[in-house]
């Protein structure tokens, strides 16, 4: 009787470790997700250390106030430029609009849907074609804005 036991616990141990497993997976799951538990579906992204070194390096026409506005390199001047400014190619809309990407007129620029939203010229940055900012640089921006713009 007691081996029975035994064998009975032994499979209450094998079905735990199943439904351990399925807990584990789904865990697993789960965790990935609240990583990113900030409501935006996107982990933390630093304005200084992330956005600004990508908009340095590939919007070089900026540096000097080419297209209405200016970083000169500076983070400071970047973030005064973009986040709650003004949109001169789509009056309606803002440069940055802090939480909100589809309203920011800078993604409808760098994943080249200006027009769809009243804007007019070039996919930015020029001189690559449509997929001359990577995606990932381009989800970076899209992130930072959509938890919320934040000058960190």
């Amino acid at each position: 009787d007691s081996s029975a036991m035994d064998d009975d616990d032994a499979m209450d141990d094998d079905d735990a470790v199943d439904d351990d497993d399925a807990a584990d997976d789904d865990d697993a799951a789960d965790d990935d997700d609240a990583a990113d538990d900030d409501d935006s579906g996107f982990g933390g992204v630093s304005f200084a250390a992330d956005v600004a070194p990508l908009i340095f390096a590939n919007c070089s026409c900026h540096s000097a106030g080419s297209g209405g506005w200016s970083h000169n390199d500076d983070a400071a001047t970047l973030y005064a430029a973009w986040v709650n400014a003004d949109a001169a190619g789509a009056p309606s809309l803002k440069r940055v609009e802090p939480g909100n990407g589809d309203d920011s007129y800078v993604i409808h620029k760098i994943n080249g849907t200006q027009d769809t939203v009243g804007g007019a010229g070039s996919q930015m940055p020029l001189g690559g074609g449509p997929d001359y900012l990577p995606a990932e640089d381009r989800q970076t921006i899209q992130k930072w804005i959509v938890e919320g713009a934040l000058d960190n």
